[in-house]
């Protein structure tokens, strides 16, 4: 029981779990907390970002090298030595690096009750390098090498509302 109650926290719940043990008193504030379905679904959450994380890291490669007309011993820590597979043949260890994910220009389009609020990151731009255009339903945001377009909820009127703060653009815009 106690296991699968593991288990359905993950990684995360265990970590929490494992410092409950070992600072007085937060254990059982743990315990009570991991009763409630919020804190279940964001510890189920956050494991899954770290087990992502974890399968993201670094591997390592292995690749032969042959050398030619006499025997290499690699080393293995201070002064051992490893018996290499032939003695022509040196084993040698490569680091592989996962690729870089490519960042996805988010834009969230909120439709509310009289108006159409749009949020988007841009950073490194400032106010006048933004460019807006408004074609039926389709918004398009350009500033510098930006250039996004956006699926309007429903047709708007005008801009009512432009506003660039800490690199995050609000659109707000009113409906028809």
């Amino acid at each position: 029981m106690a296991k699968k109650k593991e288990e359905e926290l993950g990684i995360a719940g265990a970590a929490l779990k494992g410092i409950g043990k070992i600072v007085p008193g937060l254990g059982s504030l743990i315990e009570q907390a991991a009763k409630t379905e919020p804190f279940k679904e964001r510890i189920k959450e956050v494991s899954k970002e770290v087990e992502k994380k974890l399968k993201g890291m670094p591997l390592r490669k292995e690749h032969i090298k042959i050398e030619h007309g006499f025997n290499i011993r690699p080393i293995i820590g201070k002064g051992k030595y490893r018996e290499p597979i032939h003695p022509r043949v040196k084993r040698g260890v490569e680091e592989i690096k996962p690729e870089e994910p490519k960042k996805e220009d988010l834009v969230d389009v909120f439709d509310e009750k009289d108006i159409v609020r749009i949020v988007t990151e841009l950073p490194g731009v400032t106010l006048k390098d933004i460019k807006i255009k408004i074609k039926g339903k389709k918004l398009t945001i350009s500033a510098g090498k930006y250039h996004k377009g956006v699926e309007l909820p429903s047709l708007v009127k005008k801009r009512i509302k432009k506003q660039y703060k800490n690199n995050i653009l609000e659109i707000k815009l009113k409906k028809r």
